[in-house]
């Protein structure tokens, strides 16, 4: 099981400075593993700097390569957007634009090849006029895998999230950029999750020197050959569009995990001859359902109804996503 905290709804989570023994050690163990003393401090001053609370998965310190390797604290964009609003100096945020090689920059991207750059423009209340602009290169952010995990010389290519959505994910990237530049005293030396998906790219070896992957991230998983972090986003974003959280999972029979990716890395496992991130989207949307919805039991014969279904309940407090 994992061993990350969890909170009920409406919970306050310590401060940095009130953090004790156990919350340090799962800190260390999970989403500041490698760290040492030194670097382990930066991220809890950078924790209370930000007001991010890591037990959510709002922040994390990262090192790609292990113990030896240069620590970088990543968020995600929404993070990165709720720091930018705080500093009370936000105007607004552009729409995206892509280009591809023509560089005639384009408010929609229709090309089923992935735009070669995005950019976003971010205008603060002291320049709403000009703003500062974000531009990322395709090339320079994609995040790969290899085409055969058991080669490590065989390709890299895209994984599922840069080959389904390349133009979702860029502007991710290119929107970070901008919101760095407009506000560099609150998120100097701050990456989200999507800039630094690439930095995988080059790192060849185990599961250890992967961040927030529970198993390696280049096992595969179902019908459709997705890693537990690809599986994890398809999931996240399906059950967003339909109004829910990730806590969604926990309406699924047999469910008994209270971290999703550890979950998903066991349920897939279980279960390797069907699209997983199909499956979990479906039965969790299906578990979550209002009573409403479903149309009460009646007997054959008659029509008439027998029995009002018991509410279905869903435990989706006090569930860790990541």
């Amino acid at each position: 099981m994992s061993n990350a905290l969890t909170t009920t709804p409406g919970t306050a989570v310590a401060a940095p400075g009130q953090w004790d023994t156990q919350q340090i050690d799962v800190l260390r163990r999970t989403y500041a593993k490698d760290c040492n003393d030194v670097e382990f401090a930066l991220f809890a001053q950078v924790c209370r700097h930000l007001n991010l609370d890591p037990f959510r998965r709002q922040i994390y310190a990262v090192k790609y390569e292990g113990q030896n390797s240069p620590v970088t604290f990543q968020t995600s964009i929404d993070g990165f957007r709720v720091i930018a609003k705080r500093s009370g100096n936000l105007h607004r945020i552009g729409d995206p634009e892509w280009c591809g090689e023509d560089g005639v920059w384009q408010d929609v991207w229709l090309s089923d090849e992935p735009p070669m750059a995005a950019r976003v423009r971010v205008y603060t209340k002291d320049d709403p006029v000009e703003g500062v602009v974000g531009i990322a290169r395709y090339s320079e952010y994609v995040a790969t895998k290899r085409e055969n995990p058991q080669d490590r010389n065989s390709r890299r290519i895209p994984n599922t999230q840069w080959t389904n959505r390349p133009a979702h994910m860029l502007a991710k990237c290119a929107e970070a950029l901008a919101i760095r530049r407009a506000f560099p005293d609150d998120l100097g030396g701050l990456y989200t999750d999507d800039e630094m998906a690439q930095a995988g790219n080059y790192v060849d070896s185990t599961a250890e020197e992967v961040p927030t992957a529970g198993k390696s991230d280049e096992v595969l998983y179902g019908t459709q050959n997705q890693t537990a972090r690809e599986i994890y986003e398809t999931v996240k974003d399906a059950l967003q569009n339909a109004g829910l959280s990730m806590a969604a999972l926990r309406a699924i029979p047999g469910w008994e995990w209270k971290n999703a990716r550890e979950g998903i890395e066991a349920w897939a496992t279980a279960h390797p001859d069907v699209d997983v991130s199909k499956e979990l989207t479906r039965m969790a949307i299906d578990g979550s359902r209002p009573l409403e919805d479903e149309a009460p039991p009646a007997d054959a014969e008659t029509g008439e109804i027998v029995d009002e279904p018991a509410p279905r309940q869903t435990r989706q407090a006090g569930f860790a996503e990541g």
